[in-house]
């Protein structure tokens, strides 16, 4: 459960899902022991990104990533130099450095590009059009303690139920295991 595999409905904006949430599920999250969180491991995620939802602007401290468009619609991904140091940092757009040269740089993926990230590196993406299925590769994935949001923002955000769950999504595991335990 450590992993974070299955299911997760993130919704960045509490009641604001069509526009600031995904839907997406973490099929690998891999730390063989005696590796640390630091840039080792390796992560795969597929995300459904519906036309016109945004993810907020994020980097992450540690974690070295892939976007990849595997189908659908036009992915646009916004990269931003929010630091001094950040400015002139190369991300690969489909293999090919890109140098990041000014404050903010627009990308644009069709189906089967992808863009890489090195760790630190602001971004954010939506869905132009119709919606896209996004797979995402990276070293291993703490969504605990290595995102770094710049308005403040919860990765697990907390839902008052009203029913029973039907189907566990990964922010239910903590409550479970404390009621294993």
């Amino acid at each position: 459960m450590r992993a974070g595999l299955g299911w997760d409905v993130v919704e960045w904006r509490p009641g604001e899902f069509a526009e600031h949430g995904l839907v997406l599920f973490t099929l690998r999250n891999v730390l063989r022991a005696g590796e640390s969180a630091a840039g080792d491991g390796y992560a795969e995620k597929v995300m459904l990104v519906k036309s016109n939802q945004r993810t907020p602007l994020h980097a992450h401290r540690r974690k070295m990533e892939d976007i990849i468009n595997r189908g659908g619609g036009t992915l646009v991904i916004e990269v931003r130099a929010e630091r001094e140091e950040q400015v002139g940092r190369p991300v690969l757009v489909n293999g090919v450095a890109k140098v990041i040269a000014g404050e903010r740089e627009t990308v644009i993926l069709t189906p089967g590009e992808s863009i890489t990230f090195p760790p630190d590196t602001f971004h954010a993406f939506y869905a132009s059009g119709d919606d896209v299925i996004v797979g995402e590769v990276s070293t291993y994935n703490d969504d605990a303690s290595d995102n770094d949001f710049l308005e403040p923002l919860e990765r697990f955000p907390s839902f008052e139920e009203d029913a029973p769950a039907e189907r566990l999504v990964v922010g239910d595991y903590p409550r479970l295991m404390s009621a294993w335990a």
